[in-house]
Parts: structure tokens; sequence; C-alpha cells
């Protein structure tokens, strides 16, 4: 890749990211909470990706599994393209403006309340 050529951003730096074979892995944290396929660049990329092309939705769920950029962050000195996803990712974010009220949002939300931030379970003892 040329020195002088424009940064990629926006959507453009996201499908790089997305395709990439991801040898920023090495430098994400070890410890569990990092350790969710969910929380790297690449996946983040599709994410933002999906929501660019209107394939999801801006929704709490979505915006939510955007605000995970710990993991992205550790690997940005790692990145062979010198790409700075996390960031890109959490501007992305905020350029959604306020997340939209959900229907009986408040006290007493009802069914939804009990996945927690970290979404679905994707196994476990049930």
């Amino acid at each position: 890749m040329s020195t002088d050529a424009a940064p990629l951003e926006g959507r453009a730096l996201f499908l790089y990211c997305a395709c990439c074979p991801t040898p920023c892995r090495r430098a994400m944290p070890t410890d569990d909470a990092a350790q969710h396929e969910a929380c790297t660049p690449s996946s983040l990329s599709m994410i933002a990706l999906a929501v660019i092309d209107g394939q999801l939705a801006p929704d709490a769920a979505t915006r939510a599994a955007l605000a995970r950029t710990a993991a992205a962050r550790a690997c940005r000195a790692a990145c062979p393209y010198g790409f700075d996803v996390a960031g890109a990712v959490e501007a992305f974010a905020a350029g959604l403006g306020p997340a939209p009220a959900a229907a009986g949002a408040g006290a007493g939300a009802g069914a939804g309340a009990g996945a927690g931030a970290g979404g679905p379970s994707t196994g476990g003892a049930r």
C-alpha cells in the first residue's frame, strides 16, 4: 500500500477490515470479556456495514454491540494497515444519533430484560 494513498474511512474501512484475515487478533486481551467474536475489529466492521447497508436496524442491541470497542482498541497497534477500527466504529455509532425509544422502556421493562448487556446466550447451562 502506498504511503501517499488517501486513508480509508467509513464504509471502505469497514469493508476492508471485515474481509481482512485478522492478523491483529494476537493483540486482543485474553480476559474473558474480550474473547467474544463480536468484539473483534472485523466483527464490529461487519455490524457497521450491515447498518450502513440497511440489513441491520440501529436499535439498542446493535448500538450495544457497536459500543464494545475495547478489544478493537487493543488491536490498533497490531493492524498491519494502521487502521483505527475502534475509533471509526465509535464515530459511526455517534453519528447514528440518539437511540430510538423502545416501546415499554423504563421500570419493569418486561420479557427482554433478562438478556442483559452480553446479548443472547450462545450455550451453557439452562
